[in-house]
């Protein structure tokens, strides 16, 4: 039995539902058995960890870890690298079971994919690409397969497209972290002289 895993929902992720969606509609089409499991008694933790709190991260993965072995699950399925960081780094032996990406499985069925793809999408896309660590170039590397069988389909190289692993700044979470609104107004303040905003408007 696979076990499908989903973050719990908040206002980046009510905007992604489309995902856990239809790759459930295609391991249903593969005829994958699987059982979903939601909510954040499932989560990875690493919303906690993007916001500095690694203890809180993995108490959260141990919960959903141990509730994965309770049911007895062969293999957890992810759908985001964050996912398969959290849980692969807090993952022990006495976890019997595997832990891969949705798009592990997609690759192991791809020929049975490609007799589904049936309606070429004309379209031209760029694929993002993370380069932190091997688990996430291997996922690149599977949603690039799984983008160059699709019929129709023109990928546009792209070397802005490269995700977290490069030398990047982060101003907004910067500023986030200062949690405090005056001390961030300040921070930008020749920005807002810059662009003509109104600074109440911007604190606001």
């Amino acid at each position: 039995m696979h076990s499908l895993g989903a973050r719990p929902l908040n206002d980046k992720s009510v905007s992604l539902l489309h995902i856990p969606y239809l790759a459930q509609k295609l391991m249903q089409r593969l005829g994958i058995v699987f059982t979903k499991l939601l909510g954040p008694e499932n989560c990875c933790g690493a919303f906690h960890w993007h916001f500095g709190d690694e203890d809180m991260e993995k108490q959260v993965a141990n919960i959903s870890l141990m509730a994965f072995r309770r049911i007895k699950a062969k293999q957890v399925l992810s759908l985001c690298p964050d996912c398969d960081y959290s849980f692969g780094h807090h993952q022990k032996k006495h976890h019997t079971f595997s832990h891969v990406n949705i798009s592990d499985i997609f690759i192991e069925h791809l020929d049975e994919l490609k007799k589904l793809m049936v309606h070429p999408v004309k379209r031209k896309v760029i694929v993002h690409h993370h380069e932190q660590d091997d688990l996430r170039r291997r996922d690149s590397t599977n949603i690039l397969r799984l983008m160059q069988a699709e019929p129709g389909l023109e990928i546009i190289d792209s070397p802005k497209s490269l995700g977290p692993g490069l030398p990047f700044e982060e101003k907004l979470k910067e500023l986030r972290h200062l949690d405090n609104v005056d001390r961030a107004v300040e921070q930008v303040r020749p920005r807002i002289a810059k662009f003509g905003y109104n600074q109440k408007d911007v604190r606001s």
